[in-house]
């Protein structure tokens, strides 16, 4: 039975909050990973935006509207993943921050926004990649994130576009219609897809003897249900159904949000227009919840 708080309770409540408290700072080191405690889910908001050719000569037009897309209360994200930032030559100090995240990505850069009052940076892990065989045009990035003793791998990625840019339309209805494409570029976003889930056990097993919660977020230049994502879809559920780009002669559901199937549950996810006037994307987000043990 629930019982609702009012002011004529909140004496009782104030003589049983040191009794809570005693109990916390004097009992916690008994509980093990089998008690209700250490189960508790935790709640929070992520997102994904292409940036569509991020650079540092245009950090102050993003860097305004990202604060502005992070501020908006309509919103509430807690996380925001960032793809298509493009590597300069230029030493300022958000290139040195990109390049440190991004040792290994080549040209193109990821990025990662969190909320540092509910989220903490723990590490940006490398992957092995003699497992992955250099598979990715763009290396994915993995950001391990801790939310209330609760650890995230947030594998943000960046797939392969289908066909060359000229001819990207005709390669992209071509794949949605179901119709087999042997051209290299159709070949190499296939063996990406098939390659992610070997990307999340691979993000698993490289932090050994904690309890990681993997989360595929980015653009994956192909709509979710396309067979090619047969085997990501026997472990993880896609989240967005909605297409994300701009452009009204080719509406497309490329950017999208993967939890694991068991670990997480989550809303649908939703998209938002407030990215307009920095990208050819639309923003993607959703509240995810993540049950199960603590990551320690």
């Amino acid at each position: 039975m629930m019982v609702s708080l009012n002011l004529k309770t909140q004496g009782i409540v104030q003589k049983v909050l040191p009794l809570i408290q005693y109990w916390r700072q004097h009992c916690q080191c008994q509980l093990d990973d089998n008690t209700p405690a250490a189960h508790l889910s935790v709640t929070f908001t992520i997102g994904s935006l292409n940036l569509n050719n991020f650079t540092v000569e245009k950090s102050t037009k993003h860097s305004t509207a990202l604060a502005k897309i992070f501020g908006d209360e309509s919103l509430r994200l807690d996380i925001i993943a960032l793809q298509e930032i493009i590597k300069k030559t230029s030493e300022s100090p958000l290139e040195n921050v990109i390049n440190q995240m991004n040792p290994n990505s080549g040209k193109e850069h990821f990025g990662l926004l969190w909320r540092k009052s509910k989220v903490k940076h723990h590490e940006t892990i490398q992957l092995d990649l003699k497992k992955l065989r250099n598979t990715y045009t763009r290396q994915p990035s993995v950001d391990i994130l801790e939310i209330e003793e609760k650890l995230l791998a947030v594998i943000n990625v960046h797939l392969k576009y289908p066909g060359v840019p000229s001819e990207w339309k005709k390669h992209a209805k071509r794949l949605r219609d179901g119709e087999d494409c042997c051209c290299h570029s159709c070949s190499r976003l296939k063996s990406e897809i098939q390659h992610l889930p070997i990307v999340a056990e691979t993000a698993k097993s490289q932090i050994k003897g904690k309890c990681i919660t993997p989360i595929l977020i980015g653009d994956f230049n192909l709509e979710p249900d396309h067979q090619w994502f047969t085997e990501l879809q026997k472990k993880y559920s896609p989240l967005n159904a909605e297409p994300t780009n701009y452009c009204k002669s080719l509406l497309r559901v490329y950017d999208n949000i993967w939890v694991e199937k068991g670990k997480a549950k989550s809303e649908p996810a939703r998209v938002s227009g407030s990215s307009e006037e920095i990208s050819n994307h639309k923003l993607v987000y959703s509240s995810v919840k993540i049950t199960g043990q603590k990551g320690a």
